[in-house]
């Protein structure tokens, strides 16, 4: 476990070492690759911010992503915490995994960045990684001591469900419809709150789930 976590900053943070190696990796092999993911959306990112301060507007960032896309979205927004500071930072991310320990989740706490993680009970991949040694340990805090090789989720979490959509089909197991970026959307849509029931006037396009996979009930013939 704690060779798949290596150190982000210079504090205690850690953060997977495959996320980390995607968002800095760069290669003078080939043209595409030159410089890193971060090197790139960062000399947009402070070019974008300067042009509008310049401007006199009020500027902020908000940064999204699904799956992976939801793992970099946190990198992201750490190193701009890091290198723009004082500017209001958020994340949204669907369906994205655990990014890093204890230690990095505090961290963006202190840097001020917002982020709304929106899961579906049913997908898989918030759960990993760990899906044993995780933020759930805390609790025994008094045992085991600061837990910095464990991963940890970070901010808010929206936990939509499945079975709270009439269009879907429930019951059934379904790893790739459970994670398609597509059903997320569509429960997002129909969710008023925890309370309530699907909404009726939810305007997204149902037939854009079944995009990808197979997740709308037979009955809507929607191949």
């Amino acid at each position: 476990m704690q060779r798949k976590l290596e150190p982000i900053g210079s504090g205690d943070a850690k953060v997977e070492h495959g996320f980390h190696g995607i968002y800095t990796a760069k290669s003078d092999t080939t043209r595409y690759n030159r410089s890193s993911a971060s090197e790139q959306v960062m000399k947009e990112v402070a070019r974008l911010v300067e042009l509008y301060q310049a401007r006199g507007e009020e500027v902020s960032l908000t940064i999204t992503g699904h799956s992976l896309g939801g793992a970099l979205a946190l990198l992201n927004a750490y190193e701009a915490a890091e290198k723009l500071p004082g500017l209001p930072i958020s994340v949204i991310s669907f369906g994205a995994p655990r990014v890093g320990n204890i230690a990095f989740k505090e961290e963006l706490h202190q840097m001020g960045v917002k982020t709304l993680r929106v899961v579906v009970k049913q997908d898989m991949v918030p759960k990993m990684p760990g899906l044993v040694l995780n933020e759930s340990l805390q609790k025994f805090d008094d045992i085991t001591g600061t837990l910095d090789w464990v991963y940890t989720h970070v901010g808010a979490e929206l936990k939509l469900e499945v079975g709270s959509s009439p269009y879907l089909k429930h019951g059934r197991f379904n790893l790739l419809g459970f994670h398609s970026l597509e059903t997320y959307l569509h429960l997002v849509d129909g969710f008023f709150s925890t309370e309530t029931t699907f909404r009726s006037n939810a305007r997204r396009d149902i037939a854009l789930v079944n995009k990808g996979c197979d997740m709308l009930v037979d009955d809507l013939k929607i191949p």
